[in-house]
């Protein structure tokens, strides 16, 4: 997902920042994307590191000056029974997919109302509305994310756009 929107942003026009914790995957993307003329970056994060979010978030807004759309994509799922599945591993589930996704997003909100326009868009899932077994921790940082954003989304009516997409299953390595 993260890959095809960076895809998308940089051909539509738009300066993106590709984050995420594999460099040598963040300069195939950036390699990739389609409009060599516009300019992207690349900074490593590690959304479980949630207590360095104000630190890449001024490193984020340096790169450019401003960031008018936050895009939340990060996450890790499971595929196991709830009495399987080790405590530390529901935790990593949550601190990264709800956690550090509320960190990221409030270390940038200041920036983010400072200006007209801005976004922040959540790519969640279907598993924030709906469950099944062997998602028990996924599910619950999911009901999570889209509690929380809807409930952003309200607060923050006129000022920042608040957009909390909840696909179905999509081909990718999150498991």
């Amino acid at each position: 997902i993260g890959e095809g929107l960076a895809k998308a942003f940089n051909n539509a026009g738009a300066q993106v920042i590709l984050s995420a914790r594999n460099v040598e995957e963040l300069k195939r993307v950036q390699n990739s994307l389609p409009n060599v003329n516009i300019k992207s970056a690349i900074l490593p994060m590690d959304i479980q590191k949630y207590h360095e979010a104000e630190n890449i978030v001024n490193q984020a807004i340096a790169l450019f000056g401003k960031i008018d759309i936050l895009v939340n994509n990060a996450g890790i799922s499971q595929r196991s029974l709830a009495i399987d599945t080790p405590f530390m591993d529901d935790l990593r589930i949550i601190e990264i997919d709800l956690i550090g996704t509320i960190a990221f997003t409030k270390a940038l909100l200041p920036h983010l109302m400072s200006h007209s326009d801005s976004q922040i868009v959540v790519i969640s899932s279907v598993m924030g509305k709906i469950n099944t077994k062997y998602r028990t921790s996924y599910a619950a940082a999911k009901h999570g994310v889209v509690g929380y954003f809807e409930s952003l989304r309200l607060e923050l009516a006129g000022k920042v756009d608040v957009c909390n997409i909840m696909p179905g299953f999509i081909a990718t390595n999150i498991v």
